[in-house]
């Protein structure tokens, strides 16, 4: 069997529980962690290599962003959780990954541009960084992890430049971050170092939003009340979830990121079934299923509405809703899904 690209995404996706359970198990599998974290990130160069070769494909097209999306929302959940970022800085990531996307499943067409690939990378890259200072403690360590990055990274642009006689606009930010972070890595504390990476990282998600924004937001409206309607419930949706990280018992931690997860999955589920023709249950999900999530978590985080109710209880039951709700719809376009495999 030939690997295609989506073979490679759908494993990416796949795997991505693994290093979610290693944070948690001492340095040594803090460390294996941040590798795992970055062989997965690999990936997503390696299955773009493979979709330039065999050809992209439209479930490749929706696939990815989603790997790309879920692979946030994991390690966006840890750091917080892990008291390395606070929720409210992470929120608008969240919120603009949601609203590109529902954008996207109103049927118009955005194409991927490169400030979004170099922000992915970015979100990676700092998540990365942030979780090593967070195992070592130790500004040495960061410091020397990243001036080997920048020294490295700076023979290679040389001699592409030599090679060349131009850098691509991904070395040039790669370049300017590494010397950026190292900068800042040396002349703040630690808990500034966080501070700082986070909000680079929030700028630049953004700015990269902001491409899609001027483009998408007009022809959102043009279409009618409904569809903005929905697109600002979609919006608004990670508030409560991303709200209740540091209230939620790690033991029920994975149900939050799971309940995220599907939501990015079905939002890349609906624009497939739209543009291909089949059964879209989009406003199903806007009209009961997300204000009844919403409902439940709001009852879990306040014992006094609902004695009994707390929120992993609450964070189980949304889960049962939304992975029902997501294998009925999945059902319904299977033969839309699996064809493109």
């Amino acid at each position: 069997m030939t690997i295609r690209a989506n073979h490679i995404t759908i494993l990416r996706i796949a795997l991505l529980p693994l290093p979610y359970f290693l944070l948690y198990k001492g340095t040594l599998g803090r460390v294996a962690a941040i590798l795992v974290f970055a062989v997965l990130g690999l990936t997503d160069y390696f299955d773009g290599v493979l979709a330039r070769r065999y050809g992209v494909t439209p479930l490749g097209k929706l696939l990815d962003p989603i790997a790309d999306k879920i692979f946030m929302a994991v390690i966006m959940v840890c750091l917080v959780d892990l008291q390395i970022l606070p929720y409210w800085l992470v929120l608008p990531i969240f919120m603009r990954e949601s609203l590109v996307a529902e954008i996207r499943g109103n049927g118009i067409s955005l194409e991927v541009t490169e400030l979004a690939k170099i922000k992915t990378a970015i979100q990676m890259g700092a998540s990365g960084v942030m979780l090593l200072l967070d195992t070592y403690r130790n500004k040495v360590v960061l410091a020397s992890f990243l001036s080997g990055a920048l020294i490295s990274t700076v023979f290679l642009a040389v001699a592409l430049f030599v090679r060349d006689g131009d850098l691509s606009q991904r070395m040039r930010w790669a370049l300017i971050l590494l010397g950026l972070a190292l900068f800042l890595c040396i002349l703040l504390p630690p808990k500034g170092i966080y501070l700082s990476y986070g909000f680079i990282t929030v700028a630049i998600t953004l700015v990269s939003g902001g491409q899609y924004f001027l483009k998408g937001l007009p022809a959102l409206f043009a279409r009618g009340t409904v569809p903005v309607l929905k697109t600002l419930m979609a919006c608004l949706f990670p508030i409560i979830p991303v709200y209740l990280i540091p209230f939620t018992p790690h033991r029920a931690l994975w149900a939050l990121i799971l309940l995220l997860s599907m939501e990015y999955a079905i939002e890349g589920l609906d624009t497939l079934s739209l543009q291909s023709g089949g059964m879209d249950l989009s406003g199903l999900k806007t009209i009961l299923i997300m204000p009844l999530v919403l409902v439940v978590l709001a009852l879990g985080s306040s014992k006094s509405w609902m004695p009994g109710l707390d929120i992993s209880g609450g964070l189980f039951v949304s889960v049962w809703i939304y992975g029902t709700y997501f294998i009925v719809d999945l059902i319904l376009n299977k033969d839309i899904v699996f064809n493109r495999l």
